[in-house]
């Protein structure tokens, strides 16, 4: 749960947090490549993004665009939430 909005000055104000992003980032984006796997049918929008963005992170260390990681967080990270909560569900 995040505790405070989050902006480009909040991610990038502790190395550790900023780490943090990114690996959760990386595991996101590798769980995602492992369930498309089994069932390349997997209903979870965005997939390919999902993975890209993994592979980035993990390849092009120096050259990650935090304004993209924010956006990610903002925008995107709430859609995957729900969606997996969703699958999650039917079970």
């Amino acid at each position: 749960m995040l505790r405070r909005e989050i902006t480009l000055d909040t991610l990038l104000e502790e190395v550790v947090r900023t780490r943090a992003v990114e690996r959760v980032l990386e595991i996101i984006g590798e769980a995602t490549k492992q369930l498309l796997k089994i069932d390349p049918a997997f209903p979870i929008s965005s997939s390919m993004q999902i993975i890209a963005t993994r592979n980035f992170i993990t390849h092009e260390y120096g050259t990650i665009f935090y304004e993209n990681v924010v956006e990610i967080l903002v925008n995107h990270l709430p859609i995957l939430k729900q969606e997996v909560k969703e699958l999650l569900s039917q079970e």
